[in-house]
């Protein structure tokens, strides 16, 4: 069985690279997180996936839902996660 290995920035191809500074931007993040990192093994399904994801958080059904389910985590922990 292989197993995949992350695919770091220094590690990228180019086009990679730019996959991975579109993820940061949109994700408002300083690192790639790990799922996307290895994915990256398959750059073209990287590049295809990510473009999906982005329409996805353009989306105005999407917009509201983080503070929404940040408010919900809260409350089901009774604010430890705070």
């Amino acid at each position: 069985m292989r197993w995949l290995q992350p695919v770091s920035e220094e590690q990228a191809t180019e086009k990679v690279k730019g996959a991975y500074k579109k993820i940061k931007q949109a994700l408002d993040c300083e690192f790639v997180p790990l799922v996307f990192q290895l994915v990256a093994n398959y750059e073209e399904y990287l590049v295809h996936l990510w473009k999906q994801i982005e329409s996805n958080l353009q989306s105005p059904v999407f917009t509201p839902l983080p503070p929404k389910i940040i408010d919900w985590v809260q409350r089901a922990t009774n604010g430890w996660t705070s």
